[in-house]
């Protein structure tokens, strides 16, 4: 997908596969089982380096904030 943002926050879970995951200059290679949290707003992009499949949740009503403090627990 080229790079686009959502006004809301993003969850995405990489369940199968190897995604190149971009926020700006920062490259982040996800591989199988990997999650990620990104606030609204923020441009991003990714490329699948393999057949992949990614679930994406947003959330009208959730924060990355909130998501981020759970992976302490």
């Amino acid at each position: 997908m080229k790079e686009h943002k959502t006004p809301y926050a993003i969850l995405v879970h990489l369940l199968k596969g190897n995604i190149d995951f971009s926020v700006g200059e920062e490259k982040h290679a996800l591989v199988e089982g990997d999650i990620l949290t990104l606030a609204g707003d923020i441009v991003h992009e990714l490329a699948a380096t393999e057949d992949s499949i990614v679930r994406l949740t947003l959330s009208k009503h959730d924060k990355a904030e909130r998501v981020k403090s759970l992976e302490d627990k």
